[in-house]
């Protein structure tokens, strides 16, 4: 929250899921990518927010990027 705070995300652009991430069927997670466009930035704080495995992430990352169309920044 600090983090896209002091990015000047605003507080109805995040969503956060408490729910255990062992797939994407989390109500906060299908809201946030509902609601994205082509162009949109999305900011994750690592690149294992995406997924378990390095498939789910590519896969996740495929789906966002080249489907959706959106850009992900992800913080280091």
């Amino acid at each position: 929250m600090i983090a896209l705070k002091k990015s000047a995300v605003p507080d109805s652009h995040i969503f956060m899921d408490k729910q255990s991430g062992k797939d994407f069927h989390r109500v906060n997670y299908e809201k946030l990518v509902s609601q994205l466009q082509e162009a949109d930035l999305r900011y994750i704080m690592s690149i294992d927010r995406l997924g378990r495995s390095y498939a789910e992430i590519q896969n996740q990352w495929r789906m966002l990027t080249k489907e959706i169309g959106i850009d992900i920044c992800v913080f280091a």
